[in-house]
């Protein structure tokens, strides 16, 4: 059963392509690692007018991530990498896919740890 509806994800999309343009960097906080160190969950943010603009949601819907409401971040599973880096990585992808030249639209969006 998917965890977002298509309407979810493309309202997210919409949000996103709005705040997140190429070359803007999405912020990521560790909210929370799980014991097995396998799950973790992120909040992320970009910067607009100078203050913090939160779009967790957004992403969660958009990679259609589960959303934790206890630690009230994105989930993400996985370990051995930098998983604040693979979700900005994601969503570039999935908002610019491949750039015109054939370069790979996933470095479009730059990623930094809060």
């Amino acid at each position: 059963m998917a965890r977002w509806t298509k309407e979810d994800q493309q309202q997210a999309e919409q949000r996103l392509r709005e705040v997140a343009s190429p070359g803007t960097t999405l912020y990521t906080v560790l909210r929370h690692v799980s014991r097995s160190g396998m799950m973790r969950v992120l909040d992320v943010y970009v910067i607009r007018n100078n203050e913090p603009l939160r779009i967790t949601r957004s992403v969660a819907a958009l990679l259609d991530y589960p959303y934790n409401r206890t630690h009230d971040g994105v989930t993400v599973t996985g370990c051995g990498m930098d998983m604040g880096f693979q979700v900005v990585y994601e969503v570039s992808r999935k908002l610019y896919g491949t750039n015109a030249d054939g370069s790979d639209g996933g470095y479009n969006l730059n990623h930094r740890w809060l």
